[in-house]
């Protein structure tokens, strides 16, 4: 058994068996972490080539990898679900303070007359334009004029297709 204090961890042990593949280690095989009686969760060892020694190649004859030529890349940890529910349980999670959606200050209104009027001076908008110009995210904005196009009211139409699309005013019938 180690102790996690031994490894630079607070609180808990880790249990595990070394057999022999990584021998000396102590990663080869961790079974679980505890803490307080409670199974927080599974370590394993990722295992890879070192990047001084070339892959097998399974051919007969050829010789085959010893543990020599294999290292350790990463080890994963698999938490236990009632560790995580555990966790869930004793959390309170609150709204942080900056918003991180990109809403407009106008109206889709609004929005739809900026761009007839950039449209007018400009005689095209692209998608990235629009955004900018309503400071809606660029796929929402993409959603947004391509829902305006299809508005034969809205006296916007599209030209083009993926990153090659241009907005233009239709013309009036």
């Amino acid at each position: 058994m180690l102790s996690c204090a031994q490894r630079g961890i607070q609180q808990g042990a880790i249990k595990g068996r070394d057999d022999g593949r990584l021998r000396g280690t102590g990663l080869s095989d961790f079974e679980r972490i505890q803490r307080e009686d409670r199974r927080m969760g599974t370590f394993s060892a990722k295992l890879g080539v070192r990047k001084d020694k070339e892959m097998d190649h399974f051919q007969e004859g050829e010789a085959k990898r010893n543990a020599q030529s294999l290292e350790v890349t990463g080890v994963s940890f698999k938490a236990e679900k009632e560790f995580v529910n555990e966790i869930d349980r004793n959390c309170d999670l609150e709204r942080g303070g900056e918003e991180r959606l990109m809403r407009s200050k106008y109206s889709k209104e609004e929005r739809i007359e900026q761009a007839r009027q950039f449209i007018q001076k400009n005689t095209y908008m692209r998608v990235q334009e629009y955004a900018s110009l309503t400071g809606l995210a660029y796929s929402t904005a993409a959603r947004e004029l391509c829902s305006i196009a299809s508005d034969p009211t809205s006296g916007i139409k599209s030209e083009g297709a993926k990153s090659g699309k241009l907005y233009l005013l239709a013309k009036e019938q």
